[in-house]
């Protein structure tokens, strides 16, 4: 049967901002049967708590946030990745300002720490993820401890085939780059430690499984 919004989606209402926390039904002709029920997120009664509203118009426009953990963002000081969004839920429904961390992804400082930046959710904008041919040797680097450290969860399970796979990924993203666009001993020193730890590891996985 038809729903009036779906579960979870967030609203723009003539009262406010909203999430939908029932969903309503309509019949497949379109008449009313159940109405939504969207919760107010703007702002609250005299008691603190937010509002309520139902209601069987689906035509309001639906707010699709774009800025979430994990994904690639454009800061005032470039590129970086979401680490941490404080209190989301109220950023994005009353656009007031957020705490959000962000590790910057394109530089690091002298000594090679990641610079991590606490800033307000206006302050980013949305990336879409780089393709493999965009990534720079750094950004292999990284992805490529990345997939040693998700192997973990399938080798404590005994799922060998599938940690072999995260490690054999890992090692091609290795595999492709030029030690030249390394700019300095520390960087090759991660790269060989990397490939070392994904080799030793996937040749155990194989080993145990007989191939």
């Amino acid at each position: 049967m038809p729903v009036v919004y779906e579960l979870g989606a967030s609203i723009k209402t003539p009262y406010g901002f909203g999430i939908c926390i029932a969903t309503g039904s309509l019949t497949p002709a379109g008449t009313p049967v159940v109405p939504a029920q969207i919760k107010l997120r703007s702002w609250t009664l005299a008691n603190s708590k937010n509002p309520s509203l139902y209601t069987f118009d689906n035509t309001w426009d639906l707010i699709l946030p774009d800025v979430e953990v994990g994904c690639d963002v454009m800061t005032p000081y470039g590129r970086g990745r979401v680490l941490k969004l404080e209190d989301t839920e109220t950023d994005v429904y009353t656009e007031s300002p957020v705490c959000a961390e962000v590790i910057l992804t394109e530089w690091r400082l002298a000594n090679n720490s990641r610079v991590r930046c606490y800033l307000n959710f206006s302050d980013l904008s949305y990336l879409p993820p780089k393709k493999f041919g965009e990534l720079s040797s750094l950004e292999k680097i990284e992805t490529a401890n990345s997939k040693r450290e998700s192997a973990k969860e399938p080798l404590s399970c005994n799922d060998l085939d599938a940690a072999n796979a995260l490690y054999t990924q890992a090692c091609f993203y290795l595999q492709t780059i030029d030690n030249d666009t390394l700019g300095n001993n520390y960087d090759r020193a991660c790269l060989l430690e990397c490939m070392i730890a994904c080799k030793n590891n996937g040749a155990m996985c194989c080993v145990k499984l007989k191939r």
